[in-house]
């Protein structure tokens, strides 16, 4: 028997990102969330989403509530997990889509092959100049939730 947790509850929660409704076809495209929240389309899918995220989670009894990365682009492969902090810091270059990744196992594969597509859109941008100020704006995400 665990000492530390006995006649404790544990609390539950999700981690990681919720799978996006296929309604949900707004994106944000380098945008800040707060220029995306004053477009209707993109805020309508927003918040949509999150109601539903939410519920979901509180039907299933869960303690903690996230909101599931719904502001994250709906990209190939999850690219925007990586993306969305990078396209939005001082000093970083604009993103390599059009280069391929030199890598070895890459070599028997070619466009329209899933891990092709993966390991194309994960090719991270240069830093160009000093690291700066960020347009991440998570505290907006948070109090989207």
């Amino acid at each position: 028997m665990f000492t530390a947790t006995k006649d404790k509850a544990l609390l539950t929660t999700t981690t990681g990102a919720l799978p996006r409704p296929s309604w949900f076809t707004e994106n944000l495209r380098g945008q800040t969330l707060s220029t995306a929240f004053a477009q209707r389309a993109y805020r309508e899918h927003h918040f949509d989403c999150l109601a539903c995220h939410v519920a979901a989670q509180h039907n299933a009894g869960k303690d903690i509530l996230v909101y599931g990365d719904a502001r994250l682009d709906d990209d190939v492969a999850g690219r925007s997990w990586k993306s969305y902090a990078y396209e939005r810091v001082a000093g970083i270059g604009a993103p390599r889509r059009t280069e391929i990744q030199p890598a070895p196992y890459t070599a028997e594969k070619s466009p329209g092959d899933f891990m092709w597509e993966v390991i194309e859109t994960r090719m991270t941008p240069h830093v160009v100049g000093m690291i700066g100020e960020t347009t991440l704006q998570l505290n907006r995400a948070w109090k989207a939730i």
